[in-house]
């Protein structure tokens, strides 16, 4: 195993080391903090029906009463929705080009401080369109920051935990959706509800303060000794006593326990080489956009990966903004929706994990699952008792898209090589992002014009998503690649082992 992951594996690779707990504790506080942007979508422009079992809503507004946009423009709240990923998009780019470059810790940093400087603006907006501005740079923001943290987070762990990592993400996303549920009901002015949602949000700088910058990160640009010092910050966490890791060639020491000398000895020379290695390919390697298509492995992946992105998001927002379908009460069946996500996360880790399912079979099955349920969607007619069946369908079609966005977090991440896997993660987000845009309006066509049609659609690319996918090579329990050279490595290693399935 090479030195950095196995050395992260080693201190950060247990769910009971108390580094991991830790470190986890405060990712998902970060999680559950941070201003919920979905809640802001739906309820800002919420039609004046959806309050009415809420008695705190007297007098309350929503963008779509305050500016009157009815009638014929109408088309304007589903604008507003989607303008906030038109921003995401190309925040996903950026961002993960500025963090390859400048570090996670510090991009996250600045960008978790004007996301919510931007979110205090939008209160005090004016007109329809200072909040689209507005939106649209929070969108840019928010993108941006959510690939930076995620690589941040996954990185600064042991790659035996990442599967998890991503499930405890997906928990505190819906955590969060969940618990600000309950200040959409006591606060549904639109107003209110963007200053008040900006508070707990302070509670993001904890994550953002004690988490160190990733060591991959450190290693991969040349800087072996602001890693070693990040490891030694994991050791003490874990209440280990003092280690030298040989991250930098010569500043490596045995440790004075005799019955392990042999043990280091070997680890410390493989230690050597491999930083030897990493200091090369850092120099040799600058990893930027243009190596996604330069490369031709990273080509084909990102192509493919592209596609799961677009589906993800697209099938996601899709039945998620639409949820005032579900139910006559809109906040039980915003409620609903977002239960309906929670089965898929002890799903997605106990699939992922299994030899006989993997990360690549777990993906192809989500994908499908939620293209059946749309397909049946469209095609059958349920008469009087369609509701109760749309709902039934809607859950487990949530349970399939949402299972496929858990994974594909994780499955980027072992894809893509260090020197490229924060703007590989940012460019696929950048997909996601298109399906994002595009979701508001279909599901808008869904909601008041009874049309199946978006369901179609939902279907068509959830079946395409789920075919394609199964071209992608299987990462589970494979090395996760540092430079472009071990991502051919990892696809060679794909290949043996698929020929040897089938007695090549």
């Amino acid at each position: 195993m090479n030195n950095i992951d196995g050395t992260l594996n080693n201190e950060v690779g247990s769910v009971s080391s108390r580094a991991y707990i830790f470190l986890s504790s405060l990712a998902f506080l970060f999680s559950l903090s941070k201003p919920p942007d979905v809640i802001l979508l739906v309820f800002s422009a919420a039609p004046s029906t959806a309050f009415d079992d809420n008695p705190h809503a007297q007098g309350a507004e929503t963008i779509v009463s305050q500016w009157d946009l009815t009638e014929d423009r109408s088309w304007i709240p589903g604008f507003l929705q989607s303008i906030f990923y038109v921003g995401f998009m190309p925040g996903t780019i950026v961002f993960g080009q500025l963090s390859d470059r400048y570090g996670r810790k510090k991009i996250s940093v600045i960008g978790y401080i004007l996301v919510l400087i931007f979110q205090v603006i939008t209160g005090f907006c004016q007109n329809w369109q200072q909040f689209a501005v507005c939106r649209a740079i929070s969108g840019f923001l928010v993108g941006g920051l959510s690939v930076v943290t995620t690589i941040l987070i996954q990185e600064t762990t042991g790659s035996k935990l990442w599967v998890l990592n991503g499930a405890l993400g997906a928990i505190g996303f819906t955590a969060n959706m969940l618990a600000f549920l309950w200040v959409a009901y006591l606060y549904p002015s639109w107003r209110q509800m963007y200053f008040i949602t900006t508070i707990p949000g302070i509670l993001g700088f904890v994550f953002l303060y004690i988490v160190p910058e990733s060591p991959r990160w450190l290693l991969s640009r040349g800087k072996p000794d602001s890693a070693e010092e990040v490891m030694q910050k994991l050791s003490r966490w874990n209440g280990s006593p003092h280690t030298e890791y040989a991250l930098l060639p010569g500043n490596a020491k045995e440790r004075q326990d005799e019955g392990h000398q042999n043990e280091n000895r070997l680890m410390l020379q493989q230690n050597y080489e491999y930083a030897q290695q990493e200091q090369d390919a850092s120099r040799d390697e600058e990893g930027s956009i243009i190596d996604l298509i330069r490369k031709p492995v990273l080509r084909y992946r990102a192509a493919i990966l592209s596609l799961q992105w677009f589906t993800a998001s697209f099938v996601f927002y899709g039945i998620t903004l639409g949820s005032g379908s579900f139910s006559s009460n809109f906040y039980v069946a915003y409620l609903i929706s977002g239960l309906s996500q929670l089965p898929s996360i002890p799903f997605t880790i106990y699939l992922m994990e299994r030899r006989w399912a993997g990360r690549r079979r777990t993906l192809v099955c989500f994908m499908g699952l939620a293209a059946l349920c749309m397909f049946v969607m469209y095609i059958v007619s349920f008469g009087q008792d369609r509701s109760n069946y749309e709902l039934t369908l809607l859950v487990f079609g949530k349970l399939g898209i949402c299972g496929a966005f858990d994974l594909i977090y994780v499955y980027t991440a072992e894809l893509f090589p260090t020197v490229v896997r924060n703007v590989g993660l940012g460019s696929m987000s950048f997909w996601a992002r298109v399906g994002g845009v595009i979701a508001p309006f279909l599901a808008n066509l869904a909601v008041f014009s009874g049309s199946n049609d978006p369901f179609l659609a939902f279907g068509i690319v959830g079946l395409l998503s789920s075919v394609f996918a199964a071209f992608l090579p299987e990462t589970r329990a494979k090395l996760i690649p540092n430079t472009f050279e071990e991502a051919e490595l990892q696809e060679e290693d794909n290949d043996e082992n698929s020929c040897n399935s089938i007695t090549c």
